[in-house]
């Protein structure tokens, strides 16, 4: 994927950066079903000068709002801007910023980190696999339980070994902690509908994947 050449020097204020963006935005409504992106928070209110990251708000056009979408857009736009970007859905920013308190990952699981990171794993589709799209937006405290249990899945697969991720291909190991990373940095609660999808769609395969390569090293 190419990525439009762009200076630095462009993201001094904020009008720079909606001109690029607007540059763009014909090329990752295609890419990514980008349907509206915008800046928000300090870069938007901030003086003219230098920055350490671009915080940008998104909403995706309907058969877009999944986590592949998200990841692989954030890259593009950090690559395209050449600093580091902040990405929050539109969705996600009408909940509103969350108290430390309320992104607080719980303890980790002891013992084998593959199985640990199964069982994590099958908790998750046990108390959410069988819920709608519109209950599981509605329902706080299963989106609470599903971010706990994705943060960990990040923190679990640091204590897999480099060997064994490499033997096993099939694993997105990147997105994982990735995903688990941007629920545990964000100053927001993660989408529900991206976290909806990807325990539907992304996590069965997973699943499935890990409970071979448990299989396969024992």
């Amino acid at each position: 994927m190419v990525t439009p050449e762009r200076d630095p020097k462009e993201n001094t204020t904020a009008e720079d950066v909606l001109l690029g963006l607007n540059k763009i935005f014909p090329i990752i409504k295609r890419l990514f079903g980008v349907k509206k992106i915008g800046i928000f928070g300090e870069f938007a209110r901030r003086d003219p000068g230098g920055s350490d990251r671009i915080e940008l708000l998104v909403e995706f056009s309907k058969g877009f709002e999944s986590y592949r979408f998200y990841l692989d857009l954030r890259q593009y736009l950090a690559d395209y801007l050449k600093v580091p970007v902040y990405l929050v859905t539109s969705r996600a920013y009408q909940e509103g910023e969350r108290t430390k308190e309320e992104n607080h990952t719980g303890p980790l699981p002891s013992g084998d980190p593959i199985e640990a990171l199964i069982g994590n794993y099958e908790a998750l589709v046990a108390k959410c696999g069988d819920v709608s799209i519109e209950s599981f937006s509605r329902n706080a405290g299963l989106r609470d339980f599903a971010e706990d249990r994705l943060k960990t899945a990040a923190l679990v697969i640091r204590e897999i070994s480099p060997g064994i991720k490499t033997k096993a291909t099939g694993i997105p190991w990147k997105d994982i902690e990735a995903i688990g990373a941007d629920i545990a940095c964000s100053a927001y609660p993660a989408d529900p509908h991206q976290v909806w999808h990807y325990l539907h769609s992304d996590l069965p395969v997973i699943l499935a994947n890990l409970k071979n390569l448990a299989c396969s090293t024992q």
